[in-house]
């Protein structure tokens, strides 16, 4: 049987084949072959603790993005959700900005 694994997204669970690092001969899924089939997906948890994307030896993301592989788990798929929290930063003599989650989308100050 060829190596995969298991995806679940709500009530679905879905069998997809894994890929073999040429240097380390470990196996892994890309996000890119995961969001071909769950086109939302964006984070990963493993037993409700999140699995985070795998580095090189300088620590740095590959790219693609990708995770391990879990033979024996299920691959839970986390989708972002809506954000609906806004709020105003508290403002000084300077003027103030409004910020949405962690972006900056409007700023005002006073005309000298």
């Amino acid at each position: 049987m060829t190596p995969n694994q298991r995806f679940r997204q709500g009530d679905t669970v879905e069998l997809l084949a894994v890929r073999k690092d040429k240097t380390t001969g470990e196996f892994y899924s890309r996000l890119s072959d995961i969001q071909g089939t769950f086109p939302d997906a964006l984070r990963f948890k493993v037993n409700g603790v999140t699995v985070f994307f795998l580095e090189d030896e300088y620590e740095q993301l590959y790219e693609p993005k990708r995770i391990a592989h879990y033979p024996d788990d299920i691959i839970d798929i986390i989708v972002a959700g809506p954000v609906y929290a806004s709020t105003t930063a508290p403002h000084g003599p300077m003027g103030f900005c409004i910020i949405t989650a962690i972006l900056v989308v409007g700023c005002q100050f006073p005309v000298l």
